[in-house]
């Protein structure tokens, strides 16, 4: 692979092509193909909800340099969800956070279902003391 270091930032870029870099990355906007005519096999994410209901937004420091940050615990997400997870070649494990967007989507179309099952309910019962 190739690195550069430029004082604690570092990219390397593996066998794969994959590239890492240690540090912040900024950029005005990040895209990602997903054209319908690429993908096969689509189905849509069964029991978003019970999924999410298993992971655990986290607040935490970065042991290099001590920075607070938030997000997910990379071995919590790959029991749920193995295909958002990649295994590093340097032993370490990345989520693919853009990924879980979809999850996020489903997960509140569900919850959503629910809300208006408990209105319609409500307002049953509200007609009947009436």
């Amino acid at each position: 692979g190739t690195t550069s270091n430029s004082g604690t930032n570092a990219i390397s870029i593996d066998t794969s092509g994959n590239s890492t870099f240690n540090g912040v990355v900024t950029a005005p906007d990040f895209n990602s193909t997903s054209d319908i005519n690429l993908k096969t096999n689509i189905k849509p994410i069964l029991s978003p909800l019970s999924k999410l209901l298993q992971l655990n937004g986290v607040t935490f420091n970065w042991k290099k340099d001590d920075r607070p940050s938030v997000g997910v615990i990379a071995q919590e997400v790959e029991e749920v969800l193995p295909q958002l997870v990649q295994n590093r070649d340097n032993g370490y494990k990345a989520v693919k956070y853009d990924k879980m967007v979809a999850l996020l989507i489903e997960g509140i179309k569900e919850q959503q279902i629910f809300i208006e099952d408990i209105e319609s309910q409500l307002k049953e019962l509200e007609n009947k003391l009436k």
